[in-house]
């Protein structure tokens, strides 16, 4: 290959790596659209930030196939470090969920926002958690595509960096966080694990391409099974099924401790009923702390005139699961 052969296909390489970059920016870009009111998630991810990462795969395919195996190889330990990272970040908060915190409630907030849905059900949920991944999977492929051999602690550093970043989007507000330091802490912890598997990918380069390489094409068709299995049984589990089918739009039903659904998401100024088919019971929202009795085969409507995220729940004598109303539009809280 001749010199001015060699400096196009560097220049060519460059622009392709920054492209990909780029495209992988518009998977939390959809969010941020979202809350600073520039588009609707659902606009901003069916018509942005879906096409962009089919628009990766392409480019790994390609650049598979072409011979260009560094950029193939950024795509692939990125792709995997960040789901092992998505993967850690979840399992270091769960403990923090047992003990009542709802840290995974944004998650369910995005499934209903890109489906553009009255309430969350089942295929919110899914969709949030796939958007989820989505984002700490385009994260760690922007890492890995100009920290190839770095030392691990920068991984760490790169998911601190992005939880600061957050910290200074309506994120945080929208989500109550900013008012929470204990949350805060907690999300900084998580990006801790987050950061480890994929700065440990990213800087033991030759040796994680090594092990992709020999990964059979039959165990990683098994990863994939495995990995929808869990999508399976939120969507046709009949417990998950029969849930959805009680709950009606605009409202929530008391089920024993619990409301359904998880989300209703309205517009402000209006109105959110609750039914209690069961005994009577006290229903209270936590940011207003304003409570009512419903008694049995009653309705009660509240009243949420501002803008943000609300919890409501079932007042019971130990811990309760809070449900959520989303009052929109949500990017116009200051």
């Amino acid at each position: 290959m001749g010199e001015a052969t060699r400096t196009a296909a560097v220049e060519r390489f460059g622009w392709l790596r920054l492209a990909c970059f780029l495209a992988c920016t518009t998977s939390v870009g959809a969010l941020l659209a979202k809350l600073y009111g520039v588009a609707s998630m659902r606009l901003a991810t069916f018509a942005v930030a879906l096409p962009c990462s089919l628009a990766l795969i392409a480019v790994w395919a390609w650049s598979s196939r072409s011979g260009d195996e560094q950029l193939a190889s950024e795509l692939e330990i990125g792709f995997v470090g960040g789901l092992l990272g998505t993967i850690a970040y979840d399992l270091s908060r769960v403990p923090f969920a047992l003990a009542g915190q709802r840290i995974f409630a944004p998650i369910s907030a995005y499934g209903v926002w890109i489906l553009d849905a009255d309430s969350s059900s089942r295929f919110t949920e899914v969709t949030g958690w796939l958007y989820h991944f989505l984002n700490g999977i385009s994260f760690g492929v922007m890492y890995a595509l100009y920290m190839r051999n770095r030392h691990w602690p920068w991984g760490i550093l790169w998911g601190v960096m992005l939880e600061t970043i957050a910290l200074l989007t309506p994120f945080f507000r929208v989500f109550g966080l900013s008012r929470n330091p204990y949350a805060t802490g907690i999300a900084y912890f998580g990006h801790i694990f987050y950061g480890l598997p994929l700065g440990w990918l990213v800087y033991r380069w030759n040796e994680t391409q090594q092990q992709l390489r020999a990964t059979t094409p039959a165990n990683k068709w098994m990863l994939l099974i495995f990995a929808c299995v869990p999508i399976a049984w939120t969507l046709f589990s009949p417990m998950n099924v029969r849930k959805d089918a009680r709950a009606n739009s605009g409202e929530f039903q008391v089920e024993g401790r619990l409301l359904n659904p998880d989300w209703v998401r309205i517009e402000r100024g209006q109105e959110v009923g609750v039914f209690n088919p069961d005994e009577e019971v006290s229903v209270r929202v936590k940011q207003t702390n304003f409570a009512k009795a419903i008694k049995t085969g009653q309705r009660e409507a509240f009243s949420f005139p501002e803008m943000g995220i609300y919890q409501i729940f079932v007042e019971t004598s130990g811990r309760t699961h809070s449900s959520f109303v989303l009052v929109e539009p949500v990017e116009e809280l200051k």
